[in-house]
């Protein structure tokens, strides 16, 4: 299992488990929550990507046209999150940058 290095939470650990996918996920919905406010992880994501400047409804639309207006070409999520993220200064693999991206209040590296 990969070991990660993060900076201090702002939310309560998430217990070990033993798929790091899972992991990796459980985590980053703890930070999309504290940093969205929620109430839960579709509608705060949905609200993050209005308060970027998205206008659509329909939470993929709407998290693909953020990353279009913040200055990614038109691809698949992963490509476009992996571009912006890389853009405002992270590193690494694409699930460690986006929990650190979540965990930095959505704020660039």
């Amino acid at each position: 299992m990969p070991h990660h290095t993060l900076p201090p939470p702002v939310f309560p650990p998430v217990p070990p488990d033993p798929d790091p996918a899972a992991l990796d996920t459980a985590q980053i919905n703890d930070a999309v929550l504290t940093t969205t406010g929620g109430p839960v992880i579709n509608e705060g994501e949905l609200a993050w990507y209005k308060g970027g400047g998205s206008n659509l409804d329909d939470l993929q639309d709407a998290e693909q046209d953020f990353l279009f207006l913040v200055g990614q070409n038109m691809a698949n999520l992963n490509d476009m999150w992996f571009g912006y993220l890389t853009f405002i200064g992270y590193t690494g693999a694409l699930s460690d940058m986006k929990l650190a991206y979540w965990a930095n209040g959505g704020n660039p590296a």
